[in-house]
């Protein structure tokens, strides 16, 4: 009987955005597409034990915050077959249907213990000239958290965009980048912030800061029934 063929992954667009933030975003590396010396993976400490979901992730990240990498061309990098068993650690059992909201759970614990608290540095995009390139950290900060269904850390740094910045409406560029964010985390089958409304009525709020405000505000609900109802959808299935 022909297997089925599940989710095909492909690589972001890493010449626009460059190889940070789509990773902060999420793990288009993977443990099982990563190649490093072993002196480099000691030099880090190898896996955090205490991650017992997405330790590769986690590594990947303290990997690319501190050394360079390389996309090897070519594909598909490996292909991998899912079981239909209960996996986990000894201590943390769980059946299949459970491992995106377990990865959820410790990509949060990364974003605490790790992403939250880098310098603004790491969250700036390249190419963006030096006047927007602020504001626009702040926005790319935004979709970190989004990313990993954090409505409350989007809001945080979507006000302090609209205050700090606010004579800095957002471009083409950034519309673009905002009205992806009550979309972003829709792979953990949980739910996504297009389809919270505590996230709409912080919307709203922000709409009313400033014109700055309103423009972001304009921008995150591009088609915000439609959103609505495709969030709604993944909770029903899945992603």
């Amino acid at each position: 009987m022909p297997e089925k063929t599940g989710n095909v992954f492909h690589l972001p667009d890493l010449m626009q955005r460059g190889a940070l933030l789509p990773l902060f975003e999420v793990n288009y590396v993977s443990g099982a597409a990563m190649f490093a010396r072993t002196a480099m993976l000691r030099s880090l400490g190898g896996f955090d034990q205490r991650y017992v979901r997405s330790q590769d992730y986690h590594l990947t990240i303290r990997a690319a915050l501190s050394h360079q990498f390389a996309v090897v061309p070519g594909g598909p990098t490996y292909l991998y077959t899912q079981h239909d068993s209960v996996r986990g650690s000894s201590v943390e059992r769980f059946h299949p249907q459970m491992t995106a909201r377990k990865w959820l759970k410790f990509d949060q614990k990364i974003y605490f213990e790790l992403l939250m608290s880098l310098p603004d540095e790491f969250f700036k995009s390249p190419g963006v000239n030096t006047q927007r390139r602020n504001a626009v950290t702040l926005t790319n900060r935004a979709r970190v958290a989004a990313s990993k269904l954090l409505g409350e850390q989007v809001m945080d740094a979507l006000i302090a965009r609209v205050l700090q910045f606010a004579e800095i409406l957002p471009d083409d560029s950034e519309r673009s980048s905002l009205a992806e964010i009550p979309l972003l985390g829709q792979w953990y089958g949980v739910g996504v912030l297009a389809a919270d409304r505590r996230f709409w009525k912080a919307v709203k709020e922000l709409a009313s800061m400033n014109s700055t405000g309103a423009a972001i505000a304009g921008a995150l609900a591009v088609r915000r029934q439609s959103r609505v109802c495709y969030g709604l959808s993944v909770m029903l299935k899945g992603y």
